[in-house]
This record gives structure tokens, C-alpha cells and sequence, in this order.
């Protein structure tokens, strides 16, 4: 986000917490800038991810309102902390939050916005065109009667140079990993990351 070539470090409260984002330099931990994404009376805390949406080479932040809030995704400038743009992902009246990530799954030099429903929500992920967030595409990641939501990931997993999408069922489901072709939206591989039978869901990351 400073543009120095280290990546740095954005950091978002969680549930019970206020809609505070902060952004930390990679290389020295120094605060670099820090804001409200949501109404400063919000108290569900709220999801982050990183990506150049808007093309200036400069990592853009990319939020989602937590839990008791609803779809509410916002992307700003990395450069400044101006708002790009905004949009609801689901049903405005969904109020189990919103899980972001942010990747190029077309290879066209500009990260698109990935989301998935908090944890009372159906598992259907959403990919966004990052500039204006006009929706791309979107798949049932699990089951479409499930409703423990799912979180999301980007990373170009098959080599092809454009991110990939990875997910987790979110509580009451099993510790299922899956990756998407970010470009089709198809398949490439499940797994179970522990026992089957545990039920708590579980976060991913890729890189």
C-alpha cells in the first residue's frame, strides 16, 4: 500500500468490536492510516482483504460489514483511504456479514472482489468487478441448503496467472476445503483440513 515494494499488514476488528480498519508498514510496523469503514455505532467488527482494485499499482483495502451487519462491501484507495465503491453482496436485510477476499481472476491487472455470506448464510460466493463492483459471476461453493456460511480466499493455485478461489464451510458444516478455477468457476479439488466430524468450520488462507 505504500508502494515501497514491502507488503504491509491491514488489520479489521472483530465481532464486538467497531468497523475499525488500520493499515501497519510491513517493514516497521509503523501505523500508517486508519478508519471507520461502517458507522462508528457498529459494533460486529469487520472482514478485510487486500488487492490493486483500481489499477495505481497500490494495494486497495476491500470490507465487509461483520456479524448483525449486512452484506455491506466497501473498497477503498489505497493510496488515500477514499471510498472506490460500494454494494450490498446479498439481500440488504441479511444481517449475518459478509467475508471478503480480493484477487485477478481474469488477468486483466485489476483485482476483483470475492464474497461469501457470514455464518448464517448459504454458501454462495460472489465475484465482483473490483472498479465499480458490478458482478461478474457467482457459485454454490457447498450445498445449497447449507447455512453456515463460507469464507473465501484468492491465489493463482493452478499456474495460469489469474487467482484462483478457495473456500471454507463456516460452523455446522465439516472442515471442507475447496479451490474454483477463478476463471470458470469450476472445481479443482476438495478436502478435509482435519477430522470430518468436527463441525466448527474453519478459516483459509492462501499464498
Amino acid at each position: 500500500m505504500t508502494g515501497d515494494g514491502t507488503p504491509d499488514v491491514v488489520t479489521g476488528a472483530g465481532p464486538g468490536g467497531g468497523p475499525h480498519v488500520k493499515v501497519f508498514d510491513g517493514t516497521s510496523g509503523t501505523l500508517v492510516e486508519q478508519w471507520m469503514a461502517y458507522d462508528v455505532a457498529f459494533r460486529g467488527g469487520v472482514s478485510v482483504a487486500a488487492g490493486d482494485v483500481d489499477g495505481d499499482n497500490l494495494a486497495d483495502i476491500v470490507t465487509g460489514a461483520g456479524p448483525g451487519g449486512g452484506p455491506h462491501v466497501k473498497v477503498f484507495a489505497g493510496a488515500n483511504g477514499a471510498l472506490l465503491s460500494q454494494t450490498f453482496a446479498y439481500e440488504s436485510s441479511f444481517r449475518g456479514g459478509v467475508w471478503v477476499a480480493a484477487g485477478d481472476v481474469d488477468a486483466d491487472g485489476r483485482a476483483e472482489v470475492i464474497t461469501a455470506p457470514g455464518d448464517s448464510g448459504g454458501p454462495y460466493v460472489k465475484i465482483f468487478r473490483g472498479s465499480e463492483l458490478s458482478l461478474l459471476r457467482g457459485f454454490l461453493a457447498y450445498d445449497a441448503a447449507f447455512r453456515g456460511g463460507a469464507r473465501v480466499a484468492a491465489v493463482d493455485a493452478t499456474g495460469d496467472g489469474k487467482a484462483d478461489i478457495a473456500t471454507a464451510a463456516g460452523p455446522g458444516g465439516g472442515p471442507h476445503v475447496k479451490l474454483f478455477d477463478g476463471n470458470t468457476g469450476a472445481e479443482v479439488y476438495g478436502l478435509m483440513a482435519f477430522d470430518p466430524n468436527f463441525r466448527g468450520g474453519i478459516f483459509v488462507a492462501a499464498g
